[in-house]
């Protein structure tokens, strides 16, 4: 069931915009590219190794997009009903994919700025 509810909030995602792909039992979102890439999309050529760095952005083709790592499992906290997790931070229950999606990409979207 989980696998069920990535690939829901995959589908979502990619509809609005973002580069969303389930990579072994994690969803890998990416922000969209500034630059029209001739239609290749990172999620295409990203391994199941590959991490975000410090500042939580993958380098492709000599641009930083800002990536999360989403899982879904049960929360102990909440009777065991199965929520999206950022690392190990509750996002929201697996059966809210509109909610989860609006969040994620409110997080992807996100400009850091340098201090």
């Amino acid at each position: 069931m989980t696998s069920e509810y990535l690939r829901q909030l995959a589908t979502r995602l990619d509809g609005q915009g973002f580069e969303a792909g389930i990579i072994g039992d994690q969803l890998f979102v990416i922000a969209p590219a500034r630059v029209d890439r001739d239609g290749s999309r990172l999620i295409d050529v990203l391994a199941a190794t590959s991490r975000p760095d410090e500042h939580g952005c993958i380098c492709y083709r000599g641009e930083a997009r800002r990536t999360e790592i989403i899982t879904c499992r049960e929360r102990a906290e909440d009777g065991g009903q199965l929520w999206f997790f950022a690392g190990d931070e509750p996002l929201d229950e697996a059966s809210h994919v509109t909610d989860a999606a609006m969040r994620i990409g409110s997080r992807v979207s996100r400009v850091r700025v340098a201090q």
